[in-house]
Parts: C-alpha cells; sequence; structure tokens
C-alpha cells in the first residue's frame, strides 16, 4: 500500500505558481522504495512496485521490469505490460510485442496477435 501511495503522490506548486504543473513527491526515496519493492520475496509486493513504475518510470526499474515480464505470476506480467508502455526504447517494445500473447494481457480471451507482430517486427 505505501508503494502505490508513495507512487502517486505529486507536490502542487504554490499559489504563486499558478499554471505549473505538480511534481512527483520525494522521488529518490520513492525510487528505493519501488526499485526494493521489485525484489520482495512476497508477489503483492512486488506487484505494488511495478505498478508504481507505471506512474514513475525510471530507467534503472528497466532491467528489473523486463525480467519480470516473464514471472509466473500473472499480476506482476500485468503491470509489467502497464509499466514497459512508457518505455520507449526496443528491449521494451520487443518484450510488449511478446506479451501481446499472454492470456493475462488478453484478459484470458487468447486473441490472435498476429496483426500486432506482424506490424511490429
Amino acid at each position: 500500500l505505501a508503494m502505490r501511495i508513495a507512487s502517486k503522490l505529486r507536490r502542487q506548486p504554490c499559489p504563486a505558481q499558478q499554471g505549473t504543473d505538480s511534481a512527483e513527491y520525494a522521488p529518490e526515496e520513492t525510487l528505493a522504495l519501488l526499485l526494493a519493492g521489485m525484489k520482495d520475496a512476497i508477489d503483492n509486493v512486488v506487484v505494488a512496485a511495478v505498478a508504481g513504475f507505471g506512474y514513475r518510470p525510471h530507467p534503472l526499474a528497466l532491467p528489473s521490469l523486463l525480467a519480470l515480464a516473464t514471472h509466473t505470476d500473472a499480476r506482476i506480467r500485468f503491470q509489467v505490460g502497464f509499466a514497459l508502455a512508457n518505455y520507449d526504447d526496443d528491449a521494451s517494445i520487443d518484450a510488449l510485442v511478446a506479451m501481446a500473447d499472454d492470456p493475462m494481457m488478453t484478459c484470458g480471451k487468447g486473441q490472435d496477435t498476429r496483426g500486432l507482430t506482424a506490424v511490429i517486427p
């Protein structure tokens, strides 16, 4: 729960800065918390940490996210799919294409993804 909350916390600008966007709150601390959470032995903690990187993508998380793309827990893979959508590099795209065949990503429907894999080499 703490990881979900921390990843969504934003600091609102002071009234003198009206019109500016909010800023992430405690970015270094949250990054450390989320990175540690991805290595936790409890799958629910990993799910929360990965979900956090869906809100706060960071390059340091990418290797772990890619490794978790084939995790045995479908909830983790599902969150990895959403998190990887924030990364614009070949490894992330390749992982997302591979995950397109995952029943968890197709809501158990087993949709035909040949069109997707044909368009994205």
